[in-house]
This record gives C-alpha cells, sequence and structure tokens, in this order.
C-alpha cells in the first residue's frame, strides 16, 4: 500500500499580503494535504479564482466579512504545489496550482479541490482548467472561464457569463442576464429574469422560465424552449426544436431535425431545412419560408 500521509488543517488569516503555500519537484501524487486560508475583505470589492485542476464549490454568505477556503489537495511527496490567497488593489486572488505531470495509485492526477465561502456582496470571477464549478447565493456579478468539467450555478443575483470548453451546464434562478458560450455537454437554464444569450457547439439544451428574450445559436443536439416572456430567436443546424407558451415572436432558422412551435404571439421560420414542421395557437402572424 503506498503511504498516504494527511497534514491537519492549517488555518492562516491573512490582511494585506495573504499568505503563500509553495514548494519544489513532483513525483506520484499520493500524499494528500488540507490547508485553511483566511482574508478579511475590507476594501474588496471582488474575488479571483485561478484554479488549475480539482473542483470549486463557492456559497455567499449574507454578513461574512471574510473568504474562507478549505484546500484538499492531492500531491508528490515533494509537496509541489502552489496556494495563496491574497488582496491585490481591491480584488481578492486565490491561486491553486497543482503539478499536473504527478498521477497517484488510483489513476488521477495532482489536483486541489476548494471549498469556499464568501460575502454575497462581492463580484466572482473563476478561471479554472478542469474539474467540477458549484456557484451559489451570490449578490453580485458572475463570470467563469472554464477548460472542462460540470458547471453548477444558481440563486444568483447580477450578470452571469460563462465559457466552457466542455461539460454539463446548469444554471437556475438568475436575477440578471444569463449569456453562455459553450463547446460541448447539455445546458440546462431555469428561471432567469433577464435575457438569456447561448452559444452552443452540441449537446441537448433546455430553456425554461424567462423573464426577458432568448438568443440561441447552437450546432447540434435537441433544443427546448419554454415559458418565455420576451422574444425568442434560434438558430439551430442540426437537432429536434421545441418552442411552447412564448409570450412573444419567435424566430427560427433551422438546419435539420423536426420543428413543434406551440402558443406563441408570432412565427417566422427562415430557411428549415429536413425534417417534420408542428405548430399550434400561433396568435401573430406566421411567416413560413423553406
Amino acid at each position: 500500500m503506498k503511504l498516504k500521509t494527511i497534514a491537519s488543517a492549517i488555518i492562516i488569516s491573512t490582511t494585506l499580503t495573504g499568505c503563500v503555500v509553495h514548494v519544489g519537484h513532483s513525483n506520484a501524487a499520493d500524499i494528500e494535504l488540507n490547508q485553511e486560508l483566511i482574508l478579511n475583505t475590507s476594501e474588496v470589492d471582488s474575488l479571483f479564482v485561478d484554479n488549475g485542476a480539482g473542483s470549486i464549490d463557492i456559497v455567499g454568505i449574507d454578513g461574512q466579512q471574510d473568504i474562507k477556503v478549505m484546500a484538499n489537495i492531492w500531491t508528490d511527496e515533494a509537496n509541489n504545489y502552489k496556494l495563496s490567497l491574497t488582496k491585490s488593489g481591491t480584488r481578492a486572488e486565490l491561486i491553486a496550482h497543482s503539478n499536473q505531470s504527478s498521477w497517484n495509485t488510483n489513476g488521477n492526477s495532482s489536483k486541489i479541490n476548494l471549498t469556499i465561502t464568501m460575502p454575497q456582496k462581492l463580484a466572482l470571477e473563476i478561471d479554472d482548467g478542469s474539474g467540477s464549478i458549484s456557484v451559489a447565493n451570490l449578490n453580485n456579478s458572475l463570470t467563469i472561464d472554464d477548460g472542462s468539467g460540470e458547471i453548477k450555478v444558481s440563486d444568483v443575483t447580477g450578470v452571469v457569463k460563462i465559457e466552457d470548453g466542455s461539460g454539463g451546464i446548469e444554471a437556475t434562478n438568475i436575477n440578471g442576464n444569463l449569456t453562455i458560450s459553450d463547446g460541448s455537454g447539455s445546458i440546462e437554464v431555469a428561471d432567469v429574469t433577464g435575457d438569456v444569450k447561448i452559444k452552443d457547439g452540441s449537446g441537448e439544451l433546455g430553456v425554461r422560465r424567462v423573464s426577458g428574450g432568448v438568443d440561441i445559436d447552437d450546432g447540434s443536439g435537441s433544443i427546448s424552449v419554454v415559458d418565455v416572456k420576451g422574444f425568442t430567436k434560434i438558430i439551430d443546424n442540426s437537432g429536434n426544436l421545441r418552442v411552447e407558451n412564448i409570450d412573444n415572436t419567435v424566430y427560427i432558422e433551422d438546419g435539420s431535425g423536426d420543428i413543434t412551435v406551440r402558443n406563441t404571439k408570432g412565427l417566422e421560420i427562415n430557411g428549415a431545412g429536413s425534417g417534420q414542421l408542428y405548430i399550434k395557437e400561433i396568435n401573430g402572424p406566421v411567416s413560413l419560408d423553406n
């Protein structure tokens, strides 16, 4: 059995200069460490998180004054990783980088899993290489740039922007505009009070209960859009399309796949390709250009 070393939690409190843990070489990623970082957010208005590999779980807490980080680190015998939480101007910066060439006996590479609580009022920006991301309960803007891994975002009051290479995306209870650019993977969006704009390469896509408008540009995969108040525009290359209960006009450009449209205030279909077309309860002008 490989030796497994577990270091007890180290609590590091930071003010202006923060804390840095950084040491040198690589081998098998069989050593587990746990560390805690704390930074007071006096005169801080945002948090930037840069994680190379590992999961990120962030929850905003009303009234909390500090950023608190629990880091679960898988590394090699030389402890080859960098972990820091510092302040730069009015921005807090959390950097978590592990040696990506190290692997453990289970075939997993070195990584740093982050569990974070933070003040709800701070803006949040995440730059992540790989690993799942979960963000909940924020009262400010959220920006995510992710290479791969599942993303879940819920209960955010503010503008949300997500750019993702691959992996499923779920965004619910967004009080603001939502923009998603995704390479591949399923997308589920529900309960948005602003506008929704999605550019997707491939994967199933579902949008429900949007108070603003919806703008979708999709490469392949089925699309479902239901219960939208604003103008709805869908450009779809391939895959079945279902649009229902739109309190506005619907505009569709389609390459291939069946199209079902029901209960809208108007409908324009331009350049529909192959597939069946079903329309019902269109309470406005209808324009069909094949």
